[in-house]
């Protein structure tokens, strides 16, 4: 690898600029810092601001096909669904999911702002000359064909064979395995044999398209400075020197090989995963991500930011990245105040307006291209991004509480380069408190240094605005229509605008006769209240002494009191509060261990049920409220709930028991004991039965050697499973399956079960598991009276390990 460093030639055109690797470029020790504050994500868990991982799975969407935050954050949308998006037609699923990893690459760089000048401008000289290349589009098509290096080293990655025994193909290829059971599971039915080989030849020749796409991609640009900052020419060398010591590129058969070219083939995995995540991944993602913003930077055509503090600070005509430009109005800039304010209309656009200043500020300082039309912008360390507040009940907060805390996080950050934004800040509290918390918190950030930008419709912080010339007061453009309705231009005007939230509420099809009182009260200015007394509250009336006896006499079930879908429910959530949600209805009560511990019965599940009878309560009659009532208080009385308890699972236990005893006794204790008794179902007992093969268990060899001791001790030698049960203690002394657990417990390696046979043992042991599919039918049935239970002690608990 090259060293870090510059690359001088002569042939760098007429500035001479020292040219680094675009590993280098895009390294960084000393990042500005980005602490966003989401206010979707809150509520949930204890972070109390977004990680990258949370900024990744917000943001990767904009640089998919669909562009837009809200295609693909949409909770409905399947992982399918979102890959869909990433890859052209025709795409595999592989080669999606690759450029999924590129996209999350692109925000990486993007939440990665930079705070060396000169790192910036060779990001926005690279930028510059690949937007501007002819040689763009072919590039970006020779890139995605050069994923297939990655893809194919994944073939061979892969794991693949039944669920519990699988291996990676390379591996597999080493040992000498040729075929793999296509069956889902290492028991059950086997399934198909599909050969090993042509799935290592397909991977190979991906590797192969790969590795070519490769030189192709180096060898197709001709600008010196391009070939020089996009490719290290050492990398294609080593990467294919390291590769031709494990991948089959021959595509032989697959033969057993302890060591293959110096390395041990049981950790050709492990070689091949590092040699992909440290080397290959870094370098291809690095090039597909530059060429990808170069293509967004010609096509929405991006301008170029200057970070000159001799010159005006601000920027005209720009968009927000969370959106496709087409069909947005661009806005200029804000004035450099240290203090700005968007006042104004909900629904009008403040909060978009904001969060495209905050993207175009960071695409500046990663890229040195943002989305606008041309600007000059300070450097910041720091950016810091507070949304509207919502509670946090899994913390007991309440949402000032959780505001509290994060501003709490935000203040060691507000110094002399940080941009600060806030919207709707201290909202969580009366409008009196909110003026004042906001107003010295943004001058507390002014005297530090910082410049802020803060979204209200706070009447007092809007008046002391317009009267401090460190504030500034911006509006989004609006006006009403010939019916009163509030049309919204999103145009960015200085001055101060009103909330209209009545028109607002009025286009939004709000109850018209409480528009009606609001309308008056805004005429009137004040507000009669028209609340009729007395109230009409229903009569509270207990059952009569007859009703209750007649009740008492009926044949009632305790499910009436959990119903299976909220029919009419009396109570309705408009919060995502999980305090009153139905998978997490009180649990604090769940994750206490003490709560549930009288009962064997699953927690959640109980929980689950009293989220029932509460949430989905459809109302009830004041008799009905108050027998419950009762029922409560007679079961607390005494804790007579756990003497019911008990008695419950006394009788649950004992009808399980019963009925397993009644079965057993008709066809024979000894007959039940069976693990693999086919039974005959009477609707298809003329119909033609599928065979299905006989995948091989060493724990289904140990159950059927223990099921026919037990018939040896219970039926003496009795000729109808003696031959059976012989074949089938000769067959478990072959070497292979006798030292099974014996190697396991002294060199701890687990043999796979598949191993253990060859194909004709396999054979074998199926055609023996067919007779005791159907042995049942010609063994005697043995009474319970007659069974001594202590001398099959051993043989029960293995087959009740089989069981389990």
């Amino acid at each position: 690898m090259k060293q870090e460093g510059s690359i001088n030639r002569s042939d760098q055109g007429k500035d001479n600029v020292n040219l680094y690797p675009l590993e280098n470029i895009f390294k960084t020790s000393n990042p500005a810092s980005v602490v966003l504050f989401d206010a979707n994500h809150h509520g949930w868990g204890r972070e109390k601001h977004l990680e990258m991982q949370d900024i990744i799975r917000t943001y990767k969407p904009i640089f998919s096909h669909g562009s837009e935050i809200g295609d693909a954050t949409k909770n409905s949308l399947s992982w399918e669904t979102e890959m869909r998006d990433y890859g052209e037609i025709g795409d595999s699923t592989k080669m999606r999911i690759i450029r999924s990893d590129e996209a999350q690459h692109m925000v990486e760089i993007l939440f990665t702002p930079l705070t060396n000048l000169e790192q910036i401008k060779k990001h926005q000289q690279l930028l510059e000359q690949l937007s501007s290349s002819d040689q763009l589009d072919k590039l970006i098509s020779t890139k995605n064909k050069a994923y297939n290096l990655i893809t194919g080293v994944k073939d061979l990655c892969a794991c693949v064979g039944p669920h519990f025994s699988q291996e990676p193909l390379i591996n597999l290829y080493y040992e000498g395995v040729t075929t793999i059971s296509t069956a889902e599971y290492d028991f059950g039915p086997q399934g198909d044999e599909e050969e090993i080989l042509p799935m290592v030849a397909e991977g190979v020749d991906r590797i192969t398209d790969g590795l070519s796409a490769i030189n192709n991609l180096q060898e197709s640009i001709k600008i010196p400075y391009l070939k020089q900052t996009l490719f290290d020419p050492q990398f294609i060398t080593e990467v294919e020197k390291e590769l031709k010591i494990i991948v089959p590129f021959d595509k032989a058969d697959p033969k057993k090989e302890d060591t293959h070219n110096g390395i041990w083939t049981n950790y050709a995995y492990d070689y091949l995963n590092e040699i992909l995540e440290k080397k290959i991944k870094p370098y291809l993602l690095r090039i597909g991500a530059t060429l990808e913003f170069a293509k967004r930077i010609r096509d929405e055509k991006w301008g170029k930011v200057s970070f000159d503090s001799n010159k005006p600070y601000g920027y005209t005509e720009g968009w927000n990245m969370e959106r496709k430009k087409k069909g947005q109005v661009c806005n200029d800039s804000t004035s450099d105040t240290p203090i700005t304010i968007l006042s104004g209309a909900n629904t009008s656009g403040k909060s978009f307006n904001m969060k495209a200043d905050l993207l175009i500020r960071l695409a500046a300082q990663s890229l040195g291209y943002a989305p606008l039309k041309e600007g000059n912008l300070p450097l910041y360390k720091n950016f810091v991004y507070l949304d509207r507040q919502s509670t946090d009940s899994d913390n007991d907060l309440s949402a000032f509480m959780r505001e509290i805390e994060n501003w709490k996080t935000v203040i060691p950050y507000l110094n002399q380069n940080t941009r600060l934004y806030v919207d709707e800040g201290y909202s969580t509290t009366s409008p009196q408190d909110q003026a004042r918390l906001l107003f010295k918190t943004a001058s507390y950030a002014n005297k530090k240094g910082g410049s802020v930008m803060l979204a209200t419709h706070n009447d007092t912080i809007l008046g002391i605005a317009e009267n401090d010339p460190n504030m500034k007061i911006y509006h989004l453009e609006t006006e009403f229509g010939d019916k009163g309705e509030l049309i919204r231009h999103f145009k960015l005007k200085p001055g101060r605008s009103e909330s209209f939230a009545f028109a607002v509420a009025k286009a939004g099809n709000y109850p018209e006769n409480i528009l009606t009182e609001i309308e008056s009260y805004l005429k009137q200015d004040g507000l009669t209240p028209t609340i009729s007394f007395p109230l009409n509250f229903p009569k509270v009336e207990n059952f009569f002494p007859d009703e209750r006896e007649r009740m008492k006499k009926q044949l009632r079930s305790l499910e009436s009191l959990f119903p299976d879908a909220p029919a009419n429910p009396i109570f309705h959530l408009f919060s995502q509060d999980p305090d009153f949600s139905m998978n997490t209805f009180l649990k604090n009560l769940t994750v206490d261990k003490d709560t549930f511990k009288f009962t064997i019965h699953d927690s959640a599940e109980l929980n689950d049920a009293l989220a029932k009878m509460v949430l989905w309560n459809s109302g009830l009659k004041s008799s009905e409220i108050l027998e419950r009532q009762k029922m409560f208080d007679e079961l607390t009385q005494n804790r007579n709930y756990l003497n019911i308890h008990e008695a419950i699972e006394n009788a649950g236990a004992l009808e399980l028991t019963l009925s397993t005893i009644i079965n057993a006794t008709k066809e024979g204790i000894n007959k039940r004991l069976n693990p693999f008794d086919e039974k005959e179902d009477p609707k298809k007992q003329d119909k033609p039965r599928k065979e299905e093969s006989t995948y091989f268990s060493y724990r289904d060899l140990q159950a059927a050697i223990a099921f026919l001791r037990i018939q040896q001790k219970l039926l003496g030698n009795d000729p109808s499973f003696m031959n059976l049960f012989e074949s089938l203690t000769s067959f478990s002394s072959a070497s292979k399956i006798k030292n099974k657990k014996l190697n396991e417990e002294n060199t701890g390696e687990n043999i796979l079960d598949s191993k253990l046979l060859t194909n004709e043992e396999k054979a074998a042991f199926e055609q023996y598991v067919k007779q005791l599919k159907t042995i049942n039918k010609f063994l005697p049935a043995v009474p319970l009276k007659d069974i001594n239970f202590e001398s099959i002690k051993e043989e029960l608990m293995v087959l009740e390990e089989h069981k389990r």
